[in-house]
């Protein structure tokens, strides 16, 4: 009798552990609540891509987990290596496995609805950092270099080192729009005469544009102003080319990171690079208020950098991320 009420009591037992174990299975599978204090960082390329090392991705990450380290924030870094699908998989699992805010640096062209669908329904603050993502209306916040901004200090600054004559200005590509009406308060203005031509974005783009109007403009430009390193690399082989280098300046705006050897050559008077500690700051900024179930404002600009020869070594000696205890 009394090993068959042992029995019985052992069965229950099991019974219950059993019940207890898949009750909570039942739950994982469940969106889990966000975890307060965490971030999960969504990066468009490869941690080790040669290309972007000391760069654009480098320097955000950098300056992102020093912020987040004064905020007593964990951030994961989650790569899409330029994956503009993987990268709207990654969100949609970043919002199911449940965090504080996903902050997000889109692939070019990813579309992440899916995800930010997901990340809605589960609760998670999803924040574009660096640029924003056309279509979405479920963003808690972005965070973005100030084109026209931009574009004002490096016309300015053209016009103050070279204000005889006219300013070449390449636009064009994916910036087009953003700088279109940066440049309306410039062009037929009595002091600042400039002409804007549409380049295809490319170094031959900005090459054979500038060489055809200095071979056809009759006045030779005071300086060429670009809007993104391949353009001004094509427009400073034409300039060279025209044995003219010692009398056009030349200027970029570069949102995907600065092309050092166009300063250190010479070959740029002036480059023009996202400030990635004020965008990592503003983004961590705007994480802890989230965090905190405050409101915050949708659109936060941010001044580019303008690197010249002057400033240009404190830039590229800024350190590079590194492992810390704030980080996954």
């Amino acid at each position: 009798m009394k090993n068959i009420k042992a029995i019985l009591l052992v069965t229950i037992i099991i019974t219950a552990l059993i019940a207890a174990g898949c009750s909570g299975n039942d739950k994982l599978k469940e969106s889990p609540e966000p975890r307060p204090g965490t971030v999960s960082l969504l990066l468009p390329y490869a941690e080790t891509d040669a290309l972007v090392q000391n760069d654009t991705q480098q320097k955000l990450i950098a300056s992102f987990d020093d912020a987040a380290r004064e905020q007593m924030f964990v951030v994961t870094h989650i790569f899409a290596d330029g994956d503009a699908a993987r990268q709207a998989a990654q969100l949609t699992e970043t919002a199911d496995a449940g965090t504080g805010v996903i902050v997000v640096v889109p692939v070019s062209g990813a579309d992440l609805s899916e995800g930010l669908a997901a990340a809605d329904k589960a609760g998670v603050p999803v924040i574009a950092l660096h640029e924003s993502i056309e279509g979405a209306d479920t963003l808690s916040a972005v965070v973005a270099p100030d084109y026209k901004e931009a574009v004002t200090k490096l016309i300015d600054a053209a016009q103050t080192a070279h204000p005889d004559t006219g300013i070449l200005f390449l636009n064009g590509g994916p910036q087009g729009d953003k700088t279109a009406d940066a440049i309306g308060g410039y062009i037929g203005s009595d002091y600042r005469t400039m002409t804007a031509i549409s380049s295809d974005w490319t170094f031959a783009g900005g090459r054979n544009e500038t060489a055809q109007f200095i071979k056809g403009a009759g006045a030779i430009p005071s300086a060429v102003v670009a809007m993104n390193a391949s353009m001004a690399s094509g427009a400073a082989r034409a300039i060279a080319d025209a044995k003219l280098s010692d009398k056009v300046g030349l200027y970029a705006l570069n949102p995907s990171g600065l092309n050092a050897d166009m300063i250190t050559s010479g070959k740029a008077a002036a480059v023009a690079v996202p400030d990635t500690d004020a965008e990592a700051k503003q983004a961590i900024a705007l994480c802890a208020e989230l965090i905190a179930n405050k409101e915050v404002e949708l659109n936060h600009l941010i001044p580019f950098l303008i690197i010249d020869t002057g400033t240009i070594e404190a830039y590229l000696n800024k350190p590079a991320a590194a492992e810390t205890p704030a980080t996954e």
